[in-house]
């Protein structure tokens, strides 16, 4: 992965390397790294009875995925702000407090207006802004340590701005999906 992709948070604060200007990773292949114990169950949503708490604004989407697989998170934001609800995952397993490890994920979307996603993963926050549609998948990655277990990943749609500004037509049906999250334990973290 290019360093120009990457998002890094750190208890030390916010590191962003932005991408150049007109650049954008695309997903070339897919790999699962060495995870050093720690496990998301259901990574790709490839599970008959997915761990995956879903929301009302998702589903498992039977027709993309993007490596391993057919299925991926389908993620719906309508007209406003989104939801309060977040699709939720199972608990991590095998975590260890203070280690550092690299969570990466796979996006895309289509027929977005001022759309987003936000992640959240313990204390650490990730949000994707869209505008308009590239069906092409992307990756990113975040660089997190935890202070203790349990720890899930929350999927939440969003837009910035105050809910009577996102009314009408052209807010609905923006479509964002996720998929094959991996987890790998970062090298010589304690």
């Amino acid at each position: 992965m290019s360093f120009l992709s990457r998002l890094l948070l750190t208890s030390a604060g916010l590191f962003l390397a932005l991408p150049l200007a007109g650049c954008q990773t695309t997903v070339t292949g897919c790999e699962t790294p060495f995870s050093g114990g720690a496990e998301l169950p259901d990574p790709s949503f490839e599970e008959a009875q997915t761990p995956w708490k879903l929301a009302s604004h998702s589903r498992i989407d039977d027709t993309e995925g993007v490596c391993d697989g057919t299925h991926s998170l389908l993620v719906q934001l309508d007209s406003g702000l989104g939801s309060t609800e977040p699709t939720l995952s199972a608990n991590l397993t095998g975590i260890t407090a203070d280690k550092e490890y690299e969570i990466t994920f796979h996006y895309r979307f289509e027929n977005c207006n001022k759309a987003g996603l936000r992640l959240t993963l313990g204390n650490y926050t990730k949000s994707l802004k869209f505008d308009g549609a590239d069906g092409r998948w992307k990756q990113t990655t975040l660089a997190v340590t935890f202070g203790s277990d349990p720890v899930s990943i929350a999927i939440y749609p969003e837009r910035e701005g105050l809910e009577s500004d996102f009314q009408g037509a052209a807010f609905d049906k923006n479509l964002m999906w996720v998929d094959d999250f991996t987890i790998k334990d970062v090298a010589g973290s304690n």
